[in-house]
């Protein structure tokens, strides 16, 4: 190979086709391939990305190239991509607010065929922010909220709701008490329990609010 006189060949590593390419023990380029031989990926030393797609001939019909700091950025971007979701919930216009809570206290039971969730920020037999979803189990239609207080509660009328493995997101409805009082979107934040989501997604039901599962 052309690179014969540069790099010794136990610094050379095959699978069918070159693997990577190293010079002093340092790695200067890593390649991947499909199981038809075709490159599909190349990095190299200085971070910049290849990546190569073929037809159902084999090919070749787009090439991408990405330099180190759009890697960075899209990796970045890529692993934080539900909390950057959340952030924009909070900060996508200014005149937005909304309202979180940490919820320290979670409960959720089915009794007397009637399922409710709650969310709380403390222990407190009384606390200061708080989250009740109620629902019969046979009326798929029909859920019950109470925020805060009984001045916010109320039947259906949620616009939205984003479901997280350990988050819950809100959007009220401009007729909604709650958001005339300037608070647009209500962010739960909770430890991740797929039982408790399930029954989130089931509070819910057939009613008019858009249910998201992210």
């Amino acid at each position: 190979m052309f690179f014969n006189n540069l790099v010794s060949e136990d610094e050379c590593f095959y699978i069918n086709c070159l693997a990577s390419v190293t010079i002093n023990g340092k790695e200067l380029v890593r390649y991947d391939y499909d199981h038809f031989g075709n490159l599909l990926h190349r990095e190299l030393a200085d971070g910049e990305v290849q990546n190569y797609f073929y037809d159902l001939h084999d090919q070749l019909v787009k090439a991408e190239i990405f330099k180190k700091e759009l890697v960075k950025h899209l990796a970045q971007l890529e692993k934080n991509d539900k909390y950057l979701h959340l952030e924009n919930v909070k900060k996508q216009y200014v005149k937005e607010l909304f309202m979180e809570i940490i919820s320290r206290n979670t409960y959720y039971k089915i009794e007397d065929d009637i399922l409710t969730i709650a969310f709380a920020d403390s222990d407190k037999p009384n606390p200061d922010n708080y989250l009740i979803l109620q629902r019969e189990v046979d009326d798929l239609e029909y859920y019950y909220y109470e925020i805060n207080s009984q001045q916010y509660s109320g039947v259906g009328g949620f616009k939205k709701v984003e479901i997280y493995s350990d988050k819950l997101v809100i959007y009220f409805q401009e007729k909604q008490k709650i958001y005339q009082n300037s608070i647009e979107n209500l962010i739960i934040t909770y430890i991740s329990d797929k039982r408790l989501n399930e029954y989130i997604e089931y509070i819910f039901g057939e009613s008019d609010c858009e249910v998201v599962v992210c």
